[in-house]
């Protein structure tokens, strides 16, 4: 059955792979329409179509991507980008649908710089793929125009750059090895300092009729201080994303798909949520609904987290109840004790934690702060997209701008090189001359996000034109920006990731500890040997933007 992801169109298909080339089309083509004539008796009997799809083999294999190391092309980029930009748009079969516009090395080789120059796109799934076959014809038409472009390759496919995906209550224990690896389960004691780096989320569930749902979460960026007209005084906020808090307002809502995934919904019209999406929020924005407040951990991971000891609990005593019972007719009685005692340190070490971490929640200690202004979806600054939100800290809660200190970075990289010059010590504001504007000239750069941890990764050149899923349904008024693309370091371990689904709202900073951006975004690529990379916002822009938006006058990294 083949269909699109999350829908009830899956249909009967019979798939054929073969080793494609422009020459083979037509003959590809006959075949396939001798292969659905021959079905068609089977369809008959079986009172429904069946489809046919030949599938080049090389779609189906794992994919090496990487800078394109061009300079003629990597110079000629920004120009060449509007131009097919400008025809994908002139196709309906495209119009509106684009959702990522690269330049990459891109092929099946493992050694990337093999592989050949590719433009690289992708389009959500109301973009028909039987139509790409002409989308390709007309954007080969284009660089066949332009010269020294010739032997450029294209590649399109389905992808919504880090779609979002949320999970039902309780735990799905098929879904507990992902979340894990996703770094879900929190160990240790909870925090009352909250760190660079930490997960929150809106203190509140989201109702799909009697099912509730985790509201997601989000990485607390980093703290900083703002002052306003109206108030002179240091105010402390965290830096986060502008996507990652909206499940706080009115109008944000789920439904559960057919195959049991949970899918987001375009806010209600007039619902606050589609407002703010629209507008932003600030102190003069006039709402229906109260602003739900914040809290750290986020819901999300709190309730894997007792998901899972909950599971280990009961795994353990069902092997306690196995011990106990092998204990009565073994010979090997001293053995077995001691198993036994083993199991029961484990129970009573696992629910000192469960309690110690519900003690945590219930004297209301992981209180964040509350929202008090979020960019919304449209505003953008030198085609720069604008993703920001800042939580003022409640009172109650402790917070440190340290960055990971050097053994956090050995615990994720075997080579001491991966690590900055800044260790332990609190995050610092943008170096003079130093800026995502202009990369070539801060080097390695360094990340802690709630998913991934602490990450190192550099700047991948050629800018890519983007559009995100959350902000789909505003139609033609949908921001479509040219960011920058952060990724692993080759030179360290390319596989390590740098960023994935959870580190949305991370800073960015350089190898002294100076913050340089705000990572808002990310894109994985079908079927790759990586998870991807990540967008960011240069900082300045981002604090440009807040004192262009609110009536804050000031801003500084939290001291």
């Amino acid at each position: 059955m083949r269909g699109k992801p999350g829908s009830t169109s899956a249909r009967p298909t019979v798939i054929m792979l073969a080793d494609w080339s422009t020459e083979k089309s037509d003959s590809f083509t006959r075949a396939a329409q001798h292969m659905a004539t021959y079905l068609g008796k089977f369809s008959r009997m079986m009172m429904s179509p069946i489809y046919v799809e030949i599938v080049s083999r090389d779609l189906i294999k794992t994919k090496y991507y990487g800078r394109v190391n061009e300079p003629a092309l990597s110079r000629a980029w920004d120009t060449v980008r509007d131009l097919i930009y400008e025809r994908l748009q002139s196709l309906p079969t495209t119009r509106g649908y684009l959702t990522c516009l690269a330049l990459q090395k891109f092929g099946v080789n493992p050694l990337i710089n093999a592989n050949p120059a590719t433009v690289y796109i992708s389009m959500d799934h109301r973009s028909d793929e039987t139509s790409w076959y002409g989308v390709v014809s007309a954007v080969k038409d284009v660089l066949d125009h332009l010269g020294g472009w010739e032997h450029v390759q294209i590649h399109i496919e389905h992808n919504l750059n880090w779609l979002s995906t949320y999970e039902p209550l309780p735990l799905d224990p098929s879904k507990r090895a992902k979340g894990e690896a996703a770094n879900k389960r929190i160990k240790g004691d909870y925090n009352k300092t909250v760190q660079i780096g930490d997960d929150f989320s809106p203190s509140r569930y989201i109702l799909e009729g009697d099912q509730k749902h985790n509201s997601g979460f989000g990485t607390l960026g980093c703290f900083i201080q703002i002052k306003r007209k109206s108030d002179p005084q240091w105010r402390t906020c965290a830096l986060t994303n502008h996507h990652v808090v909206r499940a706080a307002f009115d109008g944000f809502a789920f439904l559960t798909g057919p195959d049991g995934e949970i899918q987001k919904l375009p806010p209600p019209e007039g619902s606050d949520l589609r407002k703010v999406d629209f507008d932003g929020y600030n102190a003069s924005s006039k709402l229906s609904h109260e602003v739900a407040s914040f809290e750290s951990p986020s819901r999300a991971k709190h309730n894997f987290t007792m998901g899972v000891i909950d599971e280990d609990i009961d795994g353990f005593r069902n092997r306690l109840s196995l011990k106990e019972e092998e204990l009565r007719a073994s010979k090997h009685k001293k053995a077995i004790r001691e198993s036994i005692r083993e199991l029961k340190a484990q129970i009573a070490s696992m629910e000192t934690e469960k309690k110690a971490k519900e003690a945590f929640i219930k004297q209301d200690k992981q209180v964040l702060g509350n929202l008090i202004a979020s960019s919304g979806f449209r505003r953008q600054v030198g085609s720069r997209r604008m993703d920001w939100a800042l939580i003022e800290l409640d009172p109650s809660r402790r917070w440190s701008n340290d960055l990971p200190e050097l053994k956090v970075w050995l615990s994720k990289y075997e080579d001491p090189t991966a690590a900055p010059y800044a260790l332990g010590t609190p995050i610092q504001p943008r170096s003079e001359g130093k800026s995502a504007e202009g990369p070539w000239e801060l080097g390695h750069i360094f990340k802690m996000g709630t998913t991934t941890g602490a990450t190192t990764g550099k700047w991948w050149w050629e800018k890519q034109r983007v559009t995100i899923e959350h902000d789909a349904y505003l139609g033609e008024a949908r921001l479509v920006t040219d960011e920058f693309v952060y990724g692993p370091r080759e030179d360290i371990n390319p596989i390590t990731k740098l960023c994935a689904h959870g580190d949305s709202g991370s800073v960015i900073f350089d190898n002294d500890g100076g913050i340089v951006a705000l990572l808002f975004r990310g894109h994985k690529h079908n079927d790759t040997y990586d998870d991807g990379y990540g967008y960011v916002t240069p900082i300045e822009h981002v604090f440009d933007d807040i004192k262009d938006f609110t009536d804050i006058t000031n801003i500084r990294i939290a001291e």
